[in-house]
């Protein structure tokens, strides 16, 4: 919901162009996988361990107790 209003307010993806000229965005790591948005719309990648993207970013929940 908040890549689709984002997209709708300004024309551009919430991630951030990874390569504008063919419509790919940076690709956003979750739980389950990563999304990315590209020519055919918002979609959701598996990203292997294996391999090292330089266009994924990463995201982490730092728990209050670990302070």
């Amino acid at each position: 919901v908040a890549f689709a209003l984002h997209w709708v307010a300004t024309g551009e993806p919430l991630f951030g162009w990874y390569n504008q000229s063919k419509d790919r965005s940076y690709y956003f790591r979750g739980a389950g996988g990563s999304l990315h948005f590209a020519h055919n719309g918002l979609d959701a990648d598996g990203v292997n361990a294996d391999h090292g993207y330089l266009h994924v970013a990463v995201s982490a929940r730092v728990s209050p107790e670990s302070q």
